[in-house]
């Protein structure tokens, strides 16, 4: 082995899970005027590092092989400067891909990510080691969005508390944003009082620092953890706040947002004429943006108010749509709410077992990713799951559900999008 081989090989063990030429030659420092691509040639000649062939190739260590430049590398004193480049690189990855997140093409730049996930990991933990905490922050609340959305709940949270914990002394927009991204999952892992607490933190900065575009959002997630708690004229209230400075800074997908749930609370109190009206606004935007997520979450809410006027036809086909375009966003949050929705239908329609396989199945997907089931909805479907265990009886009830319980995510979406 050459000795530009050797220092390509020691300096390949930063990354983690694979890796692209693109990454490697933004990363590697060679000291020789040898290109990277001979070098890395020739490590792949010599089985050293292996390639997977994708959209484009990538490359990756075998672990032991790995863990063993990964010594040398440690040995020599280039170790930090190249963990800088690494956190660097993926730094601006996350941040690249973030606006992409909201809009047409969503599902690939999510998957690119879950792809580069076991590096932006690495990157994390080293912003964390050696006090780069400001890069930290930045990287998280750029990767919020991506965590939401694909499930990683508590492991986005845990970022951003350590991260947050130790950046107390930062206290510009990258803290207010991160405060924001922990609200958010907080909520969603069903925390309403680290969530509201978060939120309220990240509103405050975003005051003190006079970020008028930013204080809108966290008013909204504010509004949406009160919502969920059941306090709905509360949460009512902050939304329209939140919608009028998002309206003032003309931020279509903050307001698309703010629409899909502001319809919520006026459903639950029983204006769906109200709730109705939001959600269309919120689904013309998101289509408008091709936000496939706030598409779903909208035909979702005007589904259930057909549902509650016995259209079960029309709601059940609205809520199947739901689900696609959540499929479609790549997105593993929604899809519980979808089929919940499709057994509520179905226990209407005297079709118990069907909608005890639903809950059942979305359930299992719940607890897979840590979601919770807000209370105000486990409070909704009450009535439907006693009138299920009464037509089916305990033994056919528990036997249904744990049929949908044991269901991959690929079978319980099919299951869901049957009939």
């Amino acid at each position: 082995m050459t000795e530009t081989e050797r220092e390509l090989f020691r300096q390949l063990s930063v990354f983690v899970g694979g890796f692209t030429l693109e990454a490697l030659e933004s990363v590697a420092l060679l000291d020789s005027d040898q290109s990277i691509l001979d070098a890395l040639s020739r490590l792949v000649d010599k089985s050293l590092l292996l390639v997977e062939q994708q959209d484009q190739p990538r490359y990756r260590f075998l672990e032991p092989i790995r863990q063993y430049a990964r010594d040398k590398l440690n040995e020599t004193g280039e170790s930090n400067l190249i963990q800088d480049r690494h956190l660097n690189y993926y730094l601006h990855i996350a941040e690249e891909a973030e606006p992409y997140l909201f809009g047409a093409g969503q599902q690939d730049w999510k998957n690119r990510l879950e792809l580069n996930h076991d590096n932006l990991r690495v990157a994390l933990a080293w912003s964390l080691e050696s006090n780069q905490i400001e890069a930290g922050l930045k990287m998280a609340g750029a990767l919020a969005w991506f965590w939401h959305s694909k499930g990683h709940l508590s492991e986005g949270n845990l970022w951003l508390e350590k991260l947050l914990a130790v950046g107390i002394s930062t206290q510009g927009r990258e803290r207010a944003k991160a405060l924001r991204a922990s609200a958010i999952l907080s909520m969603s892992t069903g925390d309403y009082i680290r969530a509201r607490a978060l939120a309220e933190s990240s509103i405050k900065l975003y005051r003190d620092i006079g970020d008028n575009q930013g204080v809108g959002l966290p008013i909204i997630d504010l509004g949406a953890t009160l919502h969920l708690e059941g306090k709905w004229e509360e949460a009512i209230e902050l939304f329209e706040e939140g919608l009028r400075h998002l309206r003032a800074t003309g931020e279509r997908w903050g307001i698309a947002y703010a629409l899909v749930w502001l319809g919520d609370p006026w459903f639950r109190m029983g204006d769906y004429e109200r709730a109705a009206t939001s959600w269309e606004e919120s689904l013309r935007l998101s289509q408008e943006l091709g936000d496939h997520y706030l598409m779903a979450w909208s035909l979702g809410g005007l589904a259930d108010v057909a549902r509650l006027r016995a259209d079960y036809k029309r709601a059940t086909g609205m809520f199947k749509e739901a689900l696609t375009h959540y499929q479609s966003s790549g997105d593993k949050i929604g899809p519980p709410f979808s089929m919940e929705a499709l057994g509520l239908s179905a226990a209407a329609l005297r079709d118990a077992t069907r909608a005890a396989r639903l809950w059942g199945a979305a359930s299992a997907w719940r607890e897979a990713i840590n979601e919770s089931l807000p209370p105000t909805y486990q409070k909704d479907y009450a009535a439907s799951i006693t009138q299920a265990r009464t037509q089916l009886g305990e033994e056919g009830y528990t036997s249904a559900w744990s049929e949908g319980y044991a269901m991959s995510p690929e079978q319980a979406i099919a299951l869901a999008l049957e009939k």
